[in-house]
């Protein structure tokens, strides 16, 4: 009996020390999410107010010139059409570049892809300008989608081959028993069984597509701006409007805040697919 008591002790003692230590690395985000909504409530004094302040009158001003000083609405939309498309392009890219390196070992296959990935984003603008001006892309949706496959076919490909390799042999080699070739493995058994872990990849790399902006802001003028710029526009080299600035922040994270709200039960079971067999 004092065995099982101290053990349930020592268990409560873990538990405890696990939840204060997320509480404690959680405070520093909360605090800075918190404070970008609180600046964006707040008006041109209130926001410069030294001691700051906690309790104030909140005002939408900073929102309404968001919204009348961009075109927001299209930056939105242009925003939705770059990520969605560069995420459903690195699916198909990438599932079954995933899938071979995961079943065939061919880790030599992607070493370029993670150097590019590691490469920083700058070292890439100055060749996919002269690209897409020779294919005459420059400043619109396609052009901009392509380059932000940079962005997401690493992570859907890097995600993908964990996820893969934790696979069960004996079901791909019963299908191929049962008369399947590779591909017909691939369609017919890989992709349902890692369906959420597909779910959880495919909205990180939405995301990574989605908070992007030296693409957007280098290799498109006007047409084909994403939301992101929006935030940038309200940047000077003498002048920083904060009030704006925090608004188009809230923003931009409000969308892909929903997003992860609303699927946020198949992105765990994605990324703890395979955890526990």
């Amino acid at each position: 009996m004092k065995y099982q008591s101290r053990q349930k002790i020592l268990k409560v003692v873990r538990q405890s020390i696990i939840y204060l230590a997320v509480i404690l690395v959680s405070i520093p985000l909360l605090f800075v999410f918190y404070w970008i909504v609180a600046t964006s409530l707040k008006n041109p004094a209130d926001a410069f107010v030294y001691p700051p302040l906690f309790i104030f009158q909140p005002t939408f001003e900073n929102y309404q010139t968001v919204i009348a000083r961009t075109q927001f609405l299209k930056y939105l939309l242009n925003s939705f059409l770059v990520s969605g498309g560069a995420t459903l392009i690195g699916l198909i890219l990438g599932l079954p570049a995933a899938y071979g390196v995961a079943r065939f070992k061919r880790m030599g296959l992607v070493m370029p892809i993670l150097v590019a990935r590691i490469a920083p984003g700058m070292a890439y603008l100055l060749p996919w300008f002269i690209v897409l001006r020779m294919m005459n892309l420059v400043d619109t949706i396609l052009g901009l989608t392509l380059t932000h496959i940079i962005l997401t076919l690493p992570v859907i490909l890097w995600l993908m081959i964990s996820f893969f390799e934790d696979l069960p042999r004996e079901i791909e080699e019963a299908a191929l028993v049962d008369g399947c070739n590779w591909f017909g493995v691939f369609w017919r058994v890989a992709l349902p069984v890692t369906r959420s872990a597909i779910f959880a990849s495919s909205v990180l790399a939405f995301i990574e597509s989605w908070n992007h902006l030296s693409f957007a802001l280098v290799l498109t003028s006007e047409r084909a701006r994403t939301l992101p710029v929006a935030l940038f526009s309200f940047i000077a080299r003498q002048n920083v409007e904060w009030g704006p600035v925090a608004a188009s922040g809230v923003l931009i994270v409000l969308p892909v805040f929903i997003l992860t709200l609303l699927v946020q039960r198949y992105i765990i079971s994605g990324l703890t697919y395979g955890a526990v067999k």
